[in-house]
């Protein structure tokens, strides 16, 4: 985390206001870990994805995020993926996600 200083988080909003979702590295954690710092413009989200064999924490830093789960049909009669839980995360915030 040495070299994370803060001419490197201007930077990093520089490059959301214009792709509006980067994830950047902060630290390597000897190989056990990566800290990263996620971010989305405002009104931007990320792809429907998993967690599997991950342990994700996340802390909210500026502004609000949702969480939205789902889970696959049941049967193969049914239409695409099904919304389990919306879970409202502001800012502040801290929780857990591993795709369980």
């Amino acid at each position: 985390m040495k070299h994370f200083n803060s001419f490197r988080l201007k930077t990093i909003a520089a490059l959301i206001e214009f792709f509006r979702y980067t994830r950047n590295l902060v630290d390597e954690g000897n190989g056990k870990f990566n800290l990263m710092i996620l971010c989305w413009g405002e009104g931007h989200g990320s792809a429907i994805h998993d967690h599997a064999d991950a342990h994700c924490f996340m802390k909210i830093l500026q502004g609000s995020l949702s969480e939205v789960r789902f889970e696959w049909p049941e049967n193969e009669s049914e239409d695409g993926l099904r919304e389990i839980s919306r879970t409202p995360l502001p800012l502040n915030e801290v929780c857990y996600i591993n795709g369980k």
